[in-house]
Order: structure tokens, then sequence, then C-alpha cells
């Protein structure tokens, strides 16, 4: 696991999920990659589980409409995004979420 996972899960206060996404290697690449059926892997605990998949969705729509670099605090290094091509992968993730949802996502 890298800064920029153990930022974010404890931006969203979700220090107890560290040791798991650190055991499974979670860096920040992977962390950009996840889907709901590693997620649910990943957090076995409805109620946490839950809790990650919110921020996360919120996560990915800031990251599709501004970039990766807006999501982050000013004095960290995950400022530059390395991985262009996952705007593309985040856009197609939200219209599967729309979809799936059918017509009640309000992004």
């Amino acid at each position: 696991m890298d800064a920029f996972v153990q930022l974010k899960l404890t931006e969203w206060q979700l220090p107890e999920l560290i040791d798991t996404f650190a055991d499974e290697a979670i860096d920040q690449e992977s962390f950009l990659l996840l889907d709901e059926a590693t997620i649910a892997t990943l957090v076995p605990r409805i109620g946490l589980r839950l809790k990650f998949l919110k921020k996360f969705r919120e996560f990915v729509v800031r990251v599709s409409q501004r970039g990766l670099h807006s999501t982050c605090s000013s004095n960290h290094s995950c400022l530059y995004n390395p991985y262009p091509f996952l705007s593309t992968t985040i856009h197609m993730l939200i219209l599967n979420c729309k979809s799936l949802l059918g017509g009640i996502w309000t992004a």
C-alpha cells in the first residue's frame, strides 16, 4: 500500500481498512481499478463496505469530473497522475453505475 491509499482511507474515516489494503498490496493504481466484487472481498463486513462504497463512488465522480490531482491534498505526492488511461476507465465505470441504477443516479 502506498501513501495515497492510506490517506484516502484515513480521510474517509476508515482506518480499520488500512491493514487489509496493505496486506493485499492495494496501491494507487490498483485502488483506482477496484470493482464491486473486489471491494466485497476486501471489505466483507457490510457496514464498512457500504461506507467505503459511498466514499469510493463520490471519489470516482470527482476524479472523472476534475481529474486525479483535485482529489489530493496540496502537499501530497499524488498530484501527478501517472495513469492517464484511467479517465476512460472511470468514465466507463460511471456509465455502468448509471445503467445499473436505472436512472436514479444523481451525480
